[in-house]
């Protein structure tokens, strides 16, 4: 097949490119040797790549082998969160940061069921996540999801949940922490300017009662953390015994 033909048809919605080119990459276009997935070995091995370095459970930045002390990081050792586990895929980079950008701005159909299957891997594997009993994506403005149509948060925390009730794991995700107002675009600006304007973003809705219950964020991309801990202050005020998160990358690890 041409590359050019290949290139349109790795673009066209994943359900009508898995029926009619079964064995083509949902990333590079390549040949899937007649294995049962959606990615080629070498995209898979990219995206292993992105996710092989080790990493703090308090706060998700990168870490050595041995700097872990009670679960903390030098960074967050004297710290006490309000999001007490962070749970990750990888770095923001290599093929896990294009396969973000292309869920994320593209919708890529397919791509989420990885992802759902990955996050699903990380909650089932840290005991710490036993009793999860509500998913909430973070939320898009209104105004910024009728334009786009999606959140790609949405479709992931939908994804994790039908791969933890193949586990036999029955959560519930819940759309009650709102965005009260649209902010810009948080790339490329300093911590403290980041707090600034998110500052007071999230609201959970009126008599909403979290009481008792374990409540895991779910994100697509984390840098400073900002935003999460914004919204885990909105679900606290609503009374959350327990509050986590689990995110798909997080970048500014250089």
């Amino acid at each position: 097949m041409k590359p050019n033909m290949l290139k349109f048809i790795k673009n066209w919605p994943g359900e009508i490119a898995n029926l009619l080119f079964p064995g083509i990459c949902r990333h590079c276009g390549g040949d899937l040797d007649g294995s049962d997935t959606i990615l080629c070995p070498d995209c898979w091995q990219g995206l292993r790549q992105s996710m092989s370095h080790s990493y703090c459970p308090t706060c998700g930045k990168d870490i050595g082998k041995f700097e872990l002390v009670d679960d903390r990081c030098h960074r967050c050792k004297d710290k006490r969160p309000m999001i007490s586990r962070f749970g990750r895929l990888g770095r923001y980079d290599l093929t896990l940061r294009e396969l973000i950008l292309k869920l994320k701005y593209q919708k890529r159909s397919t791509l989420e069921g990885v992802f759902g299957q990955l996050l699903a891997s990380v909650l089932i594997s840290d005991p710490y996540y036993t009793d999860v009993d509500i998913l909430i994506p973070v939320p898009m403005h209104w105004t910024r999801k009728f334009i786009r149509s999606f959140n790609q948060t949405d479709i992931v925390a939908i994804e994790l949940k039908k791969q933890m009730k193949k586990q036999g794991r029955h959560l519930k995700i819940n759309y009650d922490l709102v965005r009260t107002r649209r902010t810009p675009p948080l790339a490329g600006l300093s911590d403290s300017q980041r707090r600034e304007i998110i500052k007071g973003a999230f609201s959970v809705r009126p008599d909403v009662n979290f009481a008792n219950k374990h409540i895991c964020i779910i994100d697509d991309i984390t840098t400073s953390g900002i935003t999460l801990k914004e919204s885990a202050r909105a679900i606290n005020s609503a009374g959350a015994a327990k509050i986590s998160a689990l995110v798909l990358a997080v970048a500014g690890q250089d």
